[in-house]
């Protein structure tokens, strides 16, 4: 899970979302989307599907992301969707598509709990 900024205009919150290498996608719950000022149905309508389930609607919009990893700042824009399916789980989805291929390398230390980031934003 990675502690991050969510925003769109002026208009910002903090929320979790998990690094997920099988996700296509960025992905959050419509309600942060709602949250954050955007009118989540005028997103450009794309289905999804996950582990158990299939056939999922989901909203895109342009919105801005940000975070700090060892006291070093991210922050890029990102073509993300919004989704009542992920309401309740409350977290996003940073996904190989407009997070992962952001990056020049992601390393996953799993029994340390570290993330290795190496970038040019």
């Amino acid at each position: 899970m990675l502690s991050i900024w969510l925003s769109h205009g002026e208009k910002k919150i903090h929320t979790l979302a998990l690094l997920d290498s099988g996700a296509d996608d960025c992905l959050f719950p419509a309600l942060l989307g709602r949250e954050i000022g955007l009118e989540v149905e005028e997103g450009k309508k794309q289905f999804f599907s996950g582990v158990g389930s299939a056939g999922n609607v989901s909203y895109f919009h342009k919105v801005k992301i940000a975070f700090e990893l060892d006291e070093h700042p991210f922050e890029f824009e990102c073509y993300a969707g919004f989704s009542t399916a992920m309401d309740l789980v409350k977290f996003g989805l940073l996904g190989r598509y407009g997070f992962f291929d952001l990056f020049n390398r992601l390393t996953f230390d799993t029994e340390h709990s570290l993330i290795e980031i190496n970038a040019d934003l």
